[in-house]
């Protein structure tokens, strides 16, 4: 009878972790000491987990060729027999229309610590490896815009602290990104005008309205020269205040 309640008991809890499996957006997936398929849930890989059987995550890649070293780098982790994670690939869906998929694995080891394969998880990011591209594109494309723009160009939050600045920027100014920050405390504008920059500033801000200004910017080489500035408050969806575009015209 005891044999007969943990029998069921031991099928009661496999079902329930086929049904975790199947219904889950991750998938589970194991793979022997040759590193192929040996079970993946139904849901891998979008349908037609079976046909994977025998095959190695590999062996369905797209980026292989056009990405060696990533996939260099992790076959010298499995045939190390370590653990992996969040390891991002371009692949196949069942369908055979291209995907992206994250996975991750720990190596199996028998009680005489024999390799046995993997044992992992992964999850289709497709979706948002996707976005992330488009991001990065939209990112170059603005990048290449405010670089094409005659003049200094910087992006400020609210705060003033400078978020960006175009190419031209950091080249008549001579310094990085970093160092232009904190313009307001250091000498990048001409002492005598910062006190009139700084209230301007504040009381566009203030306002949201566009203003301008005249100041001197410090050179790379440390010499002073008339700018005409113009600053305009940019909005975000719920109408508050930001960023601010600032742009220097010689």
């Amino acid at each position: 009878m005891e044999r007969k309640q943990t029998e069921q008991a031991l099928r009661d809890s496999e079902a329930k972790f086929r049904d975790f499996a199947e219904t889950a957006s991750d998938w589970f997936c194991e793979m022997g000491p040759d590193y192929k398929f040996t079970l993946l849930s139904e849901n891998a890989f979008g349908s037609g987990a079976a046909d994977r059987i025998g095959t190695a995550c590999w062996d369905h890649a797209l980026d292989l060729e056009t990405e060696p070293e990533k996939w260099r780098l992790l076959q010298e982790i499995v045939f190390s027999r370590k653990p992996f994670r969040d390891f991002v690939y371009r692949g196949m869906r069942g369908d055979g229309s291209p995907m992206y998929v994250r996975a991750s694995g720990k190596p199996l080891f028998d009680a005489n610590g024999e390799f046995r394969g993997y044992r992992g998880t992964c999850t289709d990011v497709t979706e948002i490896t996707r976005a992330q591209e488009a991001l990065r594109e939209s990112e170059r494309r603005w990048r290449s815009a405010i670089d094409g723009i005659a003049g200094l160009v910087s992006i400020h939050f609210p705060n003033g602290e400078v978020e960006t600045v175009n190419r031209q920027c950091l080249e008549y100014f001579g310094r990085s990104l970093e160092e232009l920050k904190n313009w307001g405390t250091s000498d990048a504008v001409h002492p005598e005008d910062l006190p009139r920059v700084l209230e301007t500033f504040k009381r566009g801000l203030a306002s949201g309205s566009p203003f301008n200004y005249d100041q001197r910017l410090r050179r790379f080489d440390g010499e002073y020269r008339w700018f005409d500035n113009r600053g305009v408050p940019i909005r975000d969806d719920s109408g508050r205040i930001a960023l601010v575009r600032s742009a220097d015209r010689h």
